[in-house]
């Protein structure tokens, strides 16, 4: 076993190791997630506990490391959709979150979800893949960066925190469900200040936190160590300040500075403790989150579709549009080695009010305008892939999300 101390970076509090777990789904229930997200095939060719005729019992053999949650965490990611239809085109009003309901919604239906199903619906495929990994809650800032007088939510927010080396307890947090502006890439559990990138070398015991490229250059996330505002803990010393014991999401869509210059551009997305967080937990924030009004999902319908994008082919969209948030883009590709420019990006649909937009970066590519609640059905059916019949629409009627024709009362 590994020696890692638990003053080292990169570690739960006190060095703790997270057991594993069974999985709620079965093996033949995980070969068809990998089915659904595009599991590359080249990758497990010698493995036949990942073909399509292995019997519905077969365990699966897989390879638990970093790259490979790092693949998963980007194939899952394009795959599925942020969406809160349920919320508002069902009768309930009400998002699935439960293991199985979950996995009838996104795999079997290909539909999406939101934090609760995308995080809990990927913790259960990662411990039967064999990968040690818990959930967590966060409390989301708001409103979204960059406004101003921003306010922390309850605990509305769901990641994962993962162990993929064998034998170690180095720990990342995971998060596949935050929507727009959240991680793309599983990020070290440890202060990533100072402007440095994130380093881990688990042979020679080499954990340096720092930042990881997010959905397109020039978005980074990081984390840092934090205390909440309005926290009541103290230290023994003179301005008594509380003590670090939680984390803070940041994200930058600021060009990578020098160390002395580190610090700026970066929002705090969201702010979590190492608590485990349980599957009852889950259920009832989840409800809390649809019937509680005032919330960023209860008041709209949200939906937002990734694509893959490749590097080259970015930069020749982006190019003629440096004028509409394309040069930064171009900038950042430009600046990036060989390695980071080839690595995998994502584009984005995002459902806005009365209309469809998608962007590459900060580039808008293309929009498309909405003037009835059908045209806005049938743009979740065509564009982001969620299977909303037109029928369902009675479910939305009189209700303060109901589409509006712009300057309706």
């Amino acid at each position: 076993m590994i020696d890692n101390t638990t003053s080292a970076p990169g570690r739960l509090f006190d060095g703790a190791f997270i057991r594993s777990i069974p999985s709620p789904y079965t093996p033949s229930q995980i070969r068809q997630y990998l089915k659904n997200i595009g599991w590359p095939a080249l990758a497990d060719a010698a493995d036949d506990s990942l073909q399509s005729n292995a019997s519905p019992d077969t365990a699966i053999t897989f390879d638990a490391n970093l790259e490979n949650l790092s693949r998963l965490m980007y194939l899952h990611t394009v795959a599925f959709p942020t969406d809160n239809s349920d919320m508002h085109y069902t009768p309930e009003h009400l998002m699935p979150v439960e293991p199985q309901r979950l996995f009838t919604r996104m795999v079997a239906e290909s539909k999406g979800s939101y934090c609760f199903g995308h995080n809990g619906l990927l913790l259960g495929i990662l411990r039967g893949l064999g990968y040690r990994a818990y959930p967590a809650s966060a409390r989301v800032l708001l409103p979204r960066p960059p406004a101003a007088n921003r306010t922390y939510t309850y605990l509305s927010h769901l990641l994962l925190l993962v162990q993929p080396h064998a034998d170690s307890n180095i720990t990342y947090a995971v998060d596949v469900g935050f929507g727009g502006t959240g991680p793309l890439r599983p990020i070290l559990l440890a202060d990533g200040r100072g402007g440095r990138r994130q380093h881990v070398d688990v042979d020679n015991g080499v954990t340096q936190g720092g930042w990881v490229w997010g959905t397109f250059p020039p978005e980074r996330h990081r984390l840092v160590r934090a205390a909440y505002p309005a926290s009541s803990l103290g230290a023994l010393s003179a301005d008594s300040t509380a003590p670090l014991r939680d984390w803070h999401m940041q994200v930058s869509h600021d060009p990578a500075r020098a160390e002395a210059e580190a610090e700026a551009g970066w929002m705090t997305l969201y702010t979590f403790a190492e608590a485990e967080f349980f599957q009852r937990d889950i259920e009832v924030a989840s409800y809390a989150v649809c019937r509680l009004p005032g919330t960023v999902l209860s008041d709209s319908v949200v939906a937002i579709r990734r694509f893959a994008v490749r590097g080259e082919d970015a930069r020749g969209l982006l190019v003629v549009r440096e004028d509409d948030g394309g040069a930064a883009g171009v900038q950042a590709l430009d600046a990036a080695d060989a390695a980071d420019a080839a690595l995998p990006w994502v584009g984005k649909w995002t459902l806005e009010d009365r209309r469809g937009v998608k962007r590459v970066g900060g580039a808008k590519l293309e929009e498309v305008g909405l003037a009835s609640e059908l045209e806005r059905v049938r743009m979740l059916r065509e564009v982001f892939g969620i299977s909303v019949a037109d029928g369902d629409v009675k479910w939305i009627e009189g209700t303060k999300v109901a589409f509006r024709p712009e300057g309706a009362a």
